[in-house]
């Protein structure tokens, strides 16, 4: 009798079964189960049949439908099971059943009969390693402990797990669960069925690497610890990853998320639908955002025309469409492009093409190189130019330097001329080193280097300053007594003259008339000044110096800038205000209160409409319209007046101040003038003396030469130009001030901290953050990553970047 197998009723069958002598059975003393051979149930459970077994029984039989038929079989393994055609358990402990089984190391199963291939070809279910199990026609288990369970499925790998028609789990622990899924390598796992797909060259649902991953019909994983999640989802590369159908990861630790979504690069990301990125390191975020640069990073979907996305290296797209087109380049705002090299454009359809420009503002665009153009729909045409200021008169006009190293400063100012500049509302320079000052100002194309200095001041002739208009002329006031040949003299200094001239009025006989006219002629020049240029052309070398503008909206955190809603005003700077329309106020704690109006520097203050401030602390009344101020300290409280240089007041109506009462200054380099309301030289009054010497009687000879001793002893006595000299510097020094080095680190600060406060909230182990901030007028821009290791612990590390200054730092963090 076999000792191991015995033969029991199961009344549940209602047959005799096969079952081991170990197996309790039922009654007092046995457990109410039975350990039964599993193959036995499953081959009897179709129909009432009997089977005999025998130690070392050569064959078996069945009945079915009266009719008994015996197959031979055998089983030679000590313990071992055969039953069906030519079925063989040669192991110990060993069950076959079905044709051609095969069991045939110790512990197998083997269940299952031929499977005949369409070409004829025959498979056996085969068991052939320790603890192995097929199940399923031509099932095949290989491997010690491997499981195969389906026709055609097999297990090869240690451990490994085969489930579905032709799956397969070759690696160790590896598993194959669905039809034709394949799982190659250590620890590797295939769920998912599928035909074979010859357009991409994978067998259905396939893992190769180990640890790697592939859930879903037809998704594929190859590298170690590569993961495909997903219809026709591809993970190709170590520690590649692809999530959502049809998603694409290719390279090593590449990361592809969302429908279609593709990575074609090492480290590269994608995440969104049909997001793309294609080059080492790159990032693309959002559906349909792309990402081609090497390390570039591209925020916001795509149209289908592929315009945008974040193309040059290192380069960062933010918004629908936008497009940073070159290395080093940021584009930020839908439909936003920055082609220029290192180029950067901020806000709605701004343009950066130049190399190195800045563009700011909805429609702003910056073409030439170096240039910078801020505001809405501004435009720096010219290499090196800068346009600042909103459209002024509802769009009709736009803030514009066109020429080369041109600058237009204000609401619809504009600088087409080489060199030229242009400040305040409307403010125009066309002529080469033109200078335009003052709401309306304007410098015409025919007056190269000419100055139009205070509101609606025009300069027509070339080499000419120009303090108003035919019609509107203005006074120039608290002009010190001028000494070189090209100096402005003052009334004090023609009245000098008269009174020596009236002392010789009877020694000259007839021709004091004369003489008399011409000193009254002369006197009625007023002190009067249209053409100031050499001090004016100080001031515009001073302009073109401040070289580069950049934005500063909270300064230090706290005070904001603030620009009246839909006024199109610019503020730039901390606590800078523009309240009116067309306003423009730069630098901290600036104020441009009503419409048109300019204020420039640390504290500059504009109360009146039309009006133009440019130096820190200076100061415009509130009565003073269309009116300058240009210097420290300098203040105007009349309307139509000018204040040039540092503490000067301005404080009759249309007329220009150098200085106070307290505090005159000369005026030189005065040419001479040529028109009634032109500014006199002193070549121009010492001319005027030797004509009415020529005209003078000889007996008014030695008179004459009094008062010209008088007269020339006078002028010797004025002081030197130290105090002209010293006013330029002072200027120089100021327009400096507007600080090339606006404190980077500050602002380098302001965007990390902007940076870590944006990703504040997001519970996830990976978090990207990315901050714009700006200080005292320098902008920044930092990319950080942080990376939750544990629940308890974070690894966070950052980097900023301010012009050619750069920071960064890493963080590690603990909690307990």
């Amino acid at each position: 009798m076999n000792t191991i197998y015995s033969k029991i009723w199961n009344a549940a069958l209602g047959a005799v079964v096969v079952a081991s002598e170990l197996a309790s059975r039922r009654g007092r003393r046995g457990s109410s189960r039975l350990r039964l051979v599993a193959a036995g149930v499953l081959a009897l459970a179709l129909a009432p049949l009997t089977i005999h077994a025998q130690t070392a029984a050569a064959s078996c039989t069945y009945t079915v439908d009266g009719v008994t038929t015996t197959v031979p079989a055998t089983p030679t393994g000590d313990g071992a099971f055969a039953c069906g055609v030519d079925a063989a358990a040669s192991g110990d402990n060993a069950s076959a059943f079905g044709s051609n089984a095969s069991a045939t190391d110790g512990s197998t199963t083997a269940v299952g009969g031929n499977y005949v291939d369409t070409d004829g070809t025959v498979y056996g279910t085969e068991a052939s390693a320790f603890g192995a199990t097929a199940l399923g026609a031509g099932a095949g288990a290989d491997g010690f402990d491997s499981t195969a369970v389906g026709s055609l499925a097999y297990a090869t790998g240690q451990g490994a797990f085969a489930g579905g028609s032709n799956a397969g789990a070759d690696g160790y622990d590896s598993v194959a669960l669905g039809a034709n899924a394949q799982a190659s390598d250590r620890g590797s796992i295939a769920i998912g069925g599928g035909d074979p797909d010859p357009s991409n060259g994978f067998l259905a649902t396939e893992a190769q690497g180990e640890g790697s991953i592939a859930v879903g019909s037809l998704a594929a994983a190859e590298g170690r610890g590569a993961m495909a999640l997903g219809y026709q989802t591809v993970g190709i590369g170590d520690n590649a990853t692809a999530t959502g159908n049809g998603a694409w990861a290719q390279g090593a630790g590449a990361t592809s998320v969302g429908g279609a979504a593709y990575t074609g690069a090492d480290a590269a990301t994608a995440v969104g639908n049909n997001a793309a990125a294609l080059a080492q390191g790159a990032l693309a975020l959002g559906a349909d955002s792309h990402a081609e640069g090497v390390l570039s990073i591209g925020m916001g979907s795509q149209d289908s025309n592929g315009y945008g996305g974040a193309i040059g290296a290192q380069s960062l797209a933010l918004g629908y469409n936008s497009g940073a087109l070159n290395a080093g380049t940021v584009a930020l705002g839908g439909y936003s492009a920055a082609p220029g090299f290192l180029g950067t454009a901020l806000g709605y359809n701004s343009m950066a093409i130049g190399d190195y420009s800045l563009a700011s503002g909805a429609g702003a665009a910056a073409s030439g190189a170096s240039s910078v153009a801020v505001g809405e729909n501004s435009a720096a045409g010219g290499d090196e130019s800068v346009a600042v200021g909103g459209s002024a008169a509802g769009g009709q006009f736009v803030t514009e330097a066109s020429g080369i190293g041109a600058t237009a400063l204000g609401a619809g100012s504009y600088a087409t001329g080489d060199y030229a500049a242009a400040f305040g509302w409307l403010a125009g320079a066309d002529a080469a080193n033109g200078t335009a000052l003052g709401s309306g100002a304007w410098v015409q194309s025919t007056a190269d280097n000419a100055v139009a200095l205070g509101a609606q001041s025009l300069a027509d002739r070339a080499d000419t300053v120009s303090v108003g208009s035919v019609g509107f002329e203005r006074q120039i006031t608290n002009v010190a007594a001028g000494t070189q040949g090209t100096d402005a003299v003052n009334l004090d200094q023609l009245n000098a003259l008269q009174a020596q001239l009236d002392l010789a009025g009877t020694a000259l006989g007839d021709n004091t008339a004369a003489i008399s006219t011409n000193t009254a002629a002369i006197g009625a020049l007023d002190g009067r000044v249209t053409t100031i240029e050499g001090q004016i052309g100080d001031l515009q070398q001073s302009t073109m110096e401040l070289g580069a503008v950049a934005i500063d909206t909270a300064g230090d955190g706290s005070d904001d800038a603030n620009a009246l809603a839909g006024s199109k005003g610019v503020a730039i700077g901390s606590a800078a205000s523009a309240g009116g329309d067309h306003a423009t106020a730069i630098g901290g704690d600036s104020h441009a209160a009503g419409a048109n109006d300019t204020a420039l520097g640390g504290n500059a203050r504009v109360n009146a409409d039309g009006s133009t401030a440019v130096g820190a602390n200076s100061t415009v009344a509130a009565t003073a319209t269309n009116a300058v101020a240009l210097g420290e300290g300098a203040s105007v409280t009349a309307s139509g007046a000018v204040a040039l240089g540092q503490g000067s007041l301005a404080d009759r109506a249309n007329t220009v101040s150098v200085g106070t009462a307290a505090h005159n200054r000369q005026v030189t380099n005065v040419a001479a003038g040529s028109q009634a309301t032109d500014a006199a030289n002193v070549g121009q009054v010492e001319q005027a003396l030797v004509t009415a010497k020529t005209y003078a009687d000889a007996n008014a000879q030695q008179t004459l030469q009094s008062a010209n001793a008088y007269t020339d002893a006078k002028f010797a006595s004025i002081a030197s130009t130290a105090d002209v000299n010293g006013l330029r510097d002072q200027m120089n020094e100021r327009f400096h001030g507007v600080d090339k080095r606006m404190d980077q680190v500050g602002a380098m600060g302001t965007a990390m901290s902007q940076m870590a406060f944006s990703t504040q909230g997001i519970n996830t182990p990976n978090r990207l953050g990315v901050g714009v901030g700006g200080y005292r007028g320098e902008a920044a821009l930092s990319v950080g990553y942080s990376r939750q290791l544990s629940p308890r612990a974070n690894l966070t590390f950052g980097a900023a970047v301010s012009g050619n200054e750069a920071s960064g730092g890493v963080g590690v963090g603990f909690g307990w």
